[in-house]
């Protein structure tokens, strides 16, 4: 059976559920905003390949010495 809903509408619809007694209109606007954005990175992300030999990015930070 195909869903007709997107991603999105799935995540807010969800996050409305558990929290949209505490939130008024204008947050759970910004949630689905931010939601939208996260799905839109999210896809962005997935279309990237990678090599099984390529490992994660590190930040190197050194630390000064304390006297």
């Amino acid at each position: 059976m195909k869903n007709n809903y997107s991603e999105t509408e799935l995540l807010f619809e969800l996050v409305r559920c558990r929290y949209g007694d505490f939130l008024n209109n204008e947050q759970l606007e910004s949630v689905k905003l931010s939601i939208n954005e996260i799905v839109k990175n999210a896809e962005a992300l997935s279309q990237v390949t990678l090599d099984n030999s390529q490992e994660p990015m590190t930040l190197f930070t050194p630390h000064k010495k304390r006297l």
